[in-house]
């Protein structure tokens, strides 16, 4: 269907009469689309320059079936790797580039000078310089774009615009070969002929990304300074929305205007996931299965083209798709730290002391040294590697009491929090048995208003999305009492489920609660709620400590005489004379944060109602199977496609670059999370930020304030009475304010990976690029600091709930079961906590739990990595996954 549009459109006179000039008007929307792939068919390749490159790559993606590469942006100025990128790829075949116009950078031929060839003869030692001198960092394993390695004859680097690190082989100068490999298993992925390394670095300069196109290149443009015979320049008119007014949802004016056009052939754009509801919507028109930006009215042909925000109003954010990069995984990156505490399953908790190389009858081998209660110490065998995995407790919780060698001390332990977890997980099966047997009310199939909601969702759903939604949907319509929890990371659709939710208990004449657990939330529900559901004739409110007095009686009243169908609060829903004429349905956001009383009249409103609860912190996939037949359990493990990345940089402290990131974000009308984790110096860090910039409007907040002044001045920022936000680590969850895009967070280092990965994700929630921004101490660690560039490398939050950090996914599972089994947890650690309740799980699901016996191999010879090969500070990474290992194709 898409290409018969083409096919038609490409054909038409003004398509056609536009291929012969080098300025043109009257072309907007998806005819620029058409004739810019008219121009790659014609010439090959084709540049476009535009001031607004991300929404333009929007334009064109449906129709270029060549990768377009770079959308750059000028906030702040494009840094070198996408630059390079796009300067290293210009002049390839079928090559469609979009980006600002760059300028002010080195000429052509200082760049390309600087780049590698790689030809033999070569010494490995004049390669090492010319990469040291093109900014390329020499470190101990390659895991990052930009790094490099030599060992012996092997040199290992992770070039500039390529996707993957290479290897390079040589005997003396000779190259003996090239192969791409894997960062994570370290293997090749096939053998390549020819390299070309660009440098890792742009210098300033008076060239323009003009001056590096070879003159058949043709440039589409909407810059009228762009000056050069082979621009073709476009209206500006060209690149704005044009055609048809939206419609805004109202569908009944849309089929009148379909009337109207009844002798046109009508084409509908849409995502391929909702082309069965377009065409139910919408019978006698052409459905496309591609979402278009905008459409339009061609009079004299008698062709009219609509997309989905024509139709219903909204934009769909089908945002630009970067290919993931290789890189090193950062669960691996999260390694065992000389001084971390440790657990061993067979002799509990102690304080790592490092890799140990010892000698056994004359055989040396590597041992992991754990130092116990009383000075005892432990040497385990790289073979027992597998049993030490790092201690995971409570965030800001003293330190855990170590374990001593000797009696039965961690057996007692261990067999306490087995017992525990068993009697827990008996309760949740008795439940969930009762569940099955009970009756609840059906709610009755999707109505259109349903699917009218659902086809105005401004994203592409996500497969988990389709599936939890049908999850729930089926629970709904079954006459079994709904209770089920949907679990995933941030920025994971959780909200438009409970939405979706909300509109089908509502078609039936039920009440909606939806209880958060803080003021904040509600209003931020709030706002998303009535922006989804507003142009339905639903009453939605929110009752909470700001909403007092006469204003809470009456709405207290209203709710009792049915006069509000979704009502979102907090505890406030909880405490206050709250009667429901009809609740159908209770949504419970982040269940385990609300207090034991406010739990225990939870408990007794669920009686008798559908409960959806929403949790924002990831719990393992082992343990989500594991818990099937016991809990109801939806899964939200897929990010949004093509989310615009993050960008990441990790920084020293420099008041110049630190007042330059905050001035272009609130010069583009934004605002700033500055994060300083350390409430007695907070004000020293206000008056320093008031200095840098005397202009901003600048609110504190910490987790010693009052609640009520807490939430107070929370509100203030989200209304934007303020540029800058300095806050602790408590916005680390629950807060969503799309006009936050960049992020600094001070002394970065102190933070683990899984509060990084929450801080990061409080911006880049909207339509524009986000930045975030990690300070580090000066005298930071070297291995503090790998792991922060593996954050900054992994700028796509949607590598996936793998990125939500192992000891994330593990506190996740504590609070899946609830407060009950804390102290439990605490005392074993977290990681063999988890396990325990895994194997209950499936021995009550009445599975059969393997048991590995370890074989005792004893060959008398060396078994280690050794120094030269790989540094310590990778080698306990190494030896893990060494350890992981059960089948000779792992190996």
């Amino acid at each position: 269907m898409l290409n018969e549009l083409f096919s038609l459109l490409s054909n038409l006179p003004i398509v056609k009469s536009a291929l012969t000039k080098n300025k043109i008007a009257g072309l907007s929307g998806c005819l620029i689309s058409i004739y810019v792939r008219a121009i790659v068919e014609k010439y090959g390749r084709a540049i476009v320059i535009t001031e607004t490159p991300i929404r333009l790559g929007r334009l064109l993606s449906p129709f270029i079936e060549a990768p377009v590469v770079a959308h750059i942006d000028t906030i702040p100025p494009p840094n070198a790797e996408d630059i390079i990128n796009l300067l290293s790829k210009i002049h390839n075949p079928n090559f469609v580039g979009v980006c600002n116009y760059i300028k002010d950078i080195e000429s052509p031929n200082i760049f390309f000078s600087r780049m590698m060839h790689l030809q033999s003869p070569i010494s490995p030692s004049a390669l090492v310089e010319k990469l040291t001198m093109s900014n390329y960092k020499r470190v101990g394993t390659v895991c990052e774009v930009g790094e490099f390695t030599v060992r012996g004859g092997i040199l290992d680097i992770f070039p500039q615009a390529f996707m993957n690190p290479v290897r390079i082989e040589f005997f003396g100068d000779e190259i003996v070969s090239i192969r791409e490999f894997d960062v994570y298993t370290q293997r090749s992925t096939g053998e390549i002929q020819n390299v070309s390394i660009p440098p890792n670095n742009i210098f300033p300069g008076s060239s323009s990304i003009m001056d590096y196109l070879l003159p058949d290149i043709p440039v589409v443009s909407d810059i009228d300074s762009l000056d050069a015979k082979n621009v073709i320049h476009i209206a500006k008119d060209g690149f704005c929305i044009g055609g048809e007014p939206s419609y805004v949802g109202n569908l009944s004016l849309f089929r009148e205007r379909i009337k109207e056009l009844q002798d046109y052939r009508i084409f509908i754009s849409c995502e391929p996931h909702m082309r069965r509801e377009i065409e139910e919507l919408f019978p006698n028109t052409l459905v496309i299965p591609v979402d278009l930006v905008e459409g339009f009215i061609l009079k004299k042909d008698k062709i009219a083209v609509f997309s989905t925000e024509d139709i219903f109003g909204v934009r769909r954010h089908q945002r630009r798709w970067v290919q993931p990069r290789s890189g090193m995984p950062i669960e691996d990156l999260e390694e065992i730290t000389k001084g971390d505490y440790v657990v061993h399953s067979d002799f509990g908790i102690g304080i790592y002391d490092g890799i140990k190389k010892i000698n056994i009858d004359g055989v040396a081998t590597d041992c992991i040294l754990i130092k116990y209660r009383n000075e005892d110490k432990l040497y385990v065998p790289i073979s027992l590697f597998k049993c030490v995995e790092k201690f995971i407790g409570d965030e800001g919780a003293p330190p855990p009491q170590l374990s001593s060698l000797g009696g039965d001390e961690w057996s007692v332990r261990k067999q306490k929090a087995r017992e525990h977890i068993e009697k827990i997980m008996k309760e949740l099966l008795l439940l969930y048995a009762e569940r099955n047997v009970a009756k609840g009310y059906p709610f009755s199939p999707d109505t259109v208003w349903q699917k009218e909601l659902e086809a105005s969702f401004p994203y592409e759903e996500t497969l988990d999305q389709t599936k939890v939604m049908e999850e729930v949907k089926r629970d709904m319509e079954n006459d079994t009492p709904v209770d089920r929890l949907v679990c995933g990371d941030v920025g994971f659709g959780k909200t438009e489920i409970a939405i979706r939710a909300s509109m089908k208990a509502v078609m039936d004449g039920k009440q909606v609660g939806v209880l958060v657990p803080t003021t904040i939330l509600a209003e931020q529900h709030l706002e998303t709620f009535k922006k989804r559901i507003g142009n339905f004739p639903v009453r939605i409110e929110q009752l909470s400590s700001f909403v007092t007095g006469g204003k809470a009686t009456a709405l207290k009243r209203d709710i009792s005489e049915g006069k509000v169908d979704i009502i979102i609060g907090t505890h406030a829903l909880l405490r206050g004379k709250v009667v429901w004429k009809d609740l159908g349905l209770l949504i419970i956001d982040e269940e385990h944060r609300f207090g034991v009383r406010d739990k225990e009249k939870i408990k007794m409103i669920k009686k008798g109602v559908a409960v959806l609860s929403l949790s924002a912190t990831p719990i393992p996939r082992t343990l989500f199977q594991s818990l099937q037949g016991i809990k109801n359990i939806s899964y939200l493990s897929t990010p949004p496609q093509g989310r615009l990345q993050i960008v990441t940089k990790v920084i020293k402290w420099n008041d110049e670059e630190i007042t330059n990131a905050i001035n272009i974000e609130l010069e583009r009308g934004g605002q700033v999370y500055f994060v300083h984790n350390e409430i007695k110096t907070i004000m020293e860090m206000k008056d320093t930020l008031m200095r840098m910039i005397p202009n901003a409007r600048i609110s504190v907040v910490h987790g010693r304030l009052p609640k009520r002044r807490l939430e107070k001045r929370m509100l203030e920022f989200l209304l934007g009475d303020a540029d800058i936000l300095l806050t602790t680590a408590i916005i680390g969850s629950g807060i969503d304010i799309t006009n936050v895009n960049t992020i600094i967070i001070n002394r970065a280092n102190r933070f683990g990976l899984a509060d990084l990965h929450q801080l990061r994700g409080r911006v880049g929630r909207g339509d524009r690029r986000a930045y975030c921004y990690l300070i580090t101490d000066s005298n930071a660690s070297l291995v503090s600091m790998r792991r922060l560039k593996a954050v900054a490398n992994f700028t796509e939050l949607g590598a996936g709930i793998r990125l939500a950090m192992k000891d994330l996914e593990i506190r996740g599972a504590g609070n899946l079961l609830g407060a009950e089994q804390h102290g439990h947890a605490k005392n074993i650690g977290y990681g063999l906590y988890l396990r325990l309740i895994e194997e209950t799980a499936k021995r009550l699901n009445g599975e059969k739990i393997e048991e590995i016996r370890e074989p005792i191999i004893d060959i008398r010879l060396p078994a280690y990595f050794p120094d030269f090969y790989v540094d310590g500070e990778h080698k306990m990474g190494l030896y893990k996954r060494l350890g992981r290992i059960n089948t000779s194709p792992a190996l």
